[in-house]
């Protein structure tokens, strides 16, 4: 799944424990795969984060250089 499905999964485990009508056991299930959901979603993000960090150092780097040129 991308992130934007993973997203989304993520969204309809949430509106189904917030419906009442899981048992305790499914309660509990789906709790366990949003946390791990939620966990890739997060770990996804951060590396988003430090590839958009290194493009943008690169693209500082290249200015520099051309005006220094």
């Amino acid at each position: 799944m991308n992130y934007r499905e993973k997203s989304e999964a993520l969204q309809k485990l949430l509106d189904a424990m917030n419906t009442g009508d899981l048992t305790i056991e499914e309660m509990i299930e789906t709790y366990e795969k949003g946390v791990a959901l939620y966990r890739e979603l997060t770990e996804e993000l951060q590396g988003f984060e430090q590839r958009i960090t290194m493009l943008s150092e690169e693209k500082e780097a290249i200015d520099g250089t051309w005006r220094d040129a």
